[in-house]
């Protein structure tokens, strides 16, 4: 069993004793989307760490794509857009730190140069360069965005 695994197991025991249902919802709906994607047929390979961040990061983007939804809901859609950031806050903790915007761009800026990079068709090269070496430390559609204004697209 892998460590994340372990400790939302953990925390699930923890949460039912305290009758948190929030996070008992929360860590009970990620155990059902790690077993979907389990039960997938293109699974290949165990439920270790990687996997369970992997399923982690999608289910956060999904729950971040909802309270952009709940924007426009105004404040019916408040106590909702609050569960979400609970729930992202928790989960943020199984994920490896993210770059910062500044060390994203530093790190596009040398990305171009070392490999470069002068034409829009380079973009994604340099992007895939970025993403291979440091896949799952930077957000992707910022690393997208500032390699396009690097090279002038």
């Amino acid at each position: 069993m892998s460590d994340i695994a372990k400790r939302l197991d953990d925390d699930l025991k923890t949460a039912m004793r305290a009758k948190d249902q929030a996070k008992v919802a929360c860590v009970r709906q990620l155990r059902s989307k790690a077993q979907e994607a389990m039960n997938a047929a293109d699974f290949k390979g165990p439920a270790d760490d990687a996997f369970y961040q992997k399923v982690i990061n999608s289910y956060v983007r999904m729950l971040e794509k909802g309270i952009a939804d709940l924007g426009a809901a105004g404040d019916r859609g408040a106590a909702l857009t609050t569960s979400y950031r609970n729930e992202i806050d928790y989960l943020s903790q199984f994920l490896p730190k993210m770059l910062s915007p500044d060390a994203t761009a530093t790190l596009v800026k040398n990305t171009v140069v070392a490999l470069g990079a002068k034409e829009s068709k380079d973009v994604g090269r340099v992007i895939g360069a970025i993403m291979k070496e440091h896949k799952g430390q930077v957000d992707p559609a910022l690393t997208r965005k500032l390699v396009e204004e690097a090279l002038k697209v």
